[in-house]
């Protein structure tokens, strides 16, 4: 994850289809880094937000400087999903944002979230 807007493909990343797009990810391939004081965020979305990404803001900032992960396909042994992974956040209340242009998506309400240290969080946004 890192902050910036872009294309995925533009520099190189290693996921990104030649579309532009990001290619699904397959069972057992996304790594979550959690223990200590970190937690992992995994949010099911709605199909029609496939490709998009939403950032993670942490209202104790006193910089704001979101996190943001893209929406993707991920496929499972019994079918496929699109699914937001943050991998790794530190455990506290969390507020979701659309990032970018938000004027396709006028209607997307996202909860806050509370991410605990040493789970994962599942959110179903669906």
């Amino acid at each position: 994850m890192h902050d910036h807007t872009h294309a995925p493909a533009e520099h190189g990343h290693a996921d990104a289809n030649a579309e532009g797009g990001w290619a699904p990810s397959r069972p057992g391939s996304v790594a979550l880094d959690i223990g200590g004081r970190f937690g992992a965020l995994v949010l099911l979305v709605p199909d029609d937000l496939a490709g998009h990404e939403i950032e993670v803001i942490d209202p104790r900032a006193t910089v704001m400087h979101p996190v943001h992960t893209a929406v993707r396909e991920r496929i499972l042994p019994g079918g496929s999903i699109q699914a937001a992974v943050f991998q790794s956040l530190e455990a506290g209340h969390y507020r979701l944002a659309l990032r970018g242009d938000r004027s396709h998506h006028p209607s997307v309400v996202f909860p806050e979230v509370e991410v605990t240290a040493g789970r994962v969080t599942e959110v179903d946004l669906g």
